[in-house]
């Protein structure tokens, strides 16, 4: 009707702020962004230069399974979130949900939610780039919600950031304390120590398993504690 606005559905070209503390989905070839949020739930195609927006209809939950299905305003869209772990295809970063969406005939997969959740808690390293551990020793990782990690390095505790980004993962200003140890323990904290630095990215084995990579190819392998 002639000057008035119905904002409750839209299609848009321009691009749009993310919606705040929203729940985010995407994927590859095509991409494509899913945004449930503020009551309102968003769906971004053709490379950022299409985006349906819609209210967000009422979930529909099984056992590990929600699904939002919504034909306001335009063609049926369907939204499924699975709490199954699922690794983006193009960068490899794990993500706690696998997502599909229908829209238009045509089906989109992906994944969704927060990474981080992946990795806080506490983990025990149980190899070091191949060469397993000394025995009896303590080498851990305590990934916090603050972005802050922490732990044993065999002799010293430590402490410093870590970064979470779509490519990958990193940290940054670590600093341990200054205690002496056996010549081995040392060695392996020095090795520990010089491996975090480096980290590019993160991977979870079938098994529960997490391994970090360092950008010259060693690697951590530890399980939660």
């Amino acid at each position: 009707m002639r000057g008035t606005s119905f904002p409750e559905c839209v299609e848009l070209t321009q691009p749009l702020p993310p919606l705040p503390e929203a729940f985010r989905a995407q994927g590859n070839e095509p991409a494509w962004l899913l945004e449930l949020g503020q009551e309102r739930l968003r769906l971004t195609l053709e490379m950022g230069a299409r985006h349906i927006e819609r209210p967000l209809p009422p979930a529909m939950r099984s056992t590990d399974t929600t699904r939002y299905f919504s034909r306001d305003g335009g063609p049926d869209l369907l939204v499924e979130i699975q709490t199954r772990r699922c690794a983006d295809s193009m960068t490899g970063m794990p993500y706690p949900e696998t997502v599909r969406v229908a829209f238009e005939n045509r089906h989109y997969e992906g994944c969704g939610g927060d990474p981080a959740s992946l990795l806080q808690g506490v983990w025990q390293v149980e190899d070091l780039d191949g060469r397993g551990i000394v025995d009896r020793s303590q080498m851990t990782l305590e990934f916090g919600v603050d972005g802050r990690v922490s732990g044993h390095a065999s002799c010293n505790r430590f402490n410093g950031g870590y970064t979470l980004t779509g490519e990958g993962l990193s940290f940054s200003r670590l600093a341990s304390t200054m205690m002496a140890c056996p010549p081995a323990l040392m060695q392996q904290e020095q090795a520990f120590l010089s491996l975090l630095p480096d980290v590019i990215r993160f991977e979870l084995s079938d098994e529960g398993a997490l391994r970090l990579h360092a950008a010259d190819g060693r690697q951590l392998t530890a399980r939660r504690r």
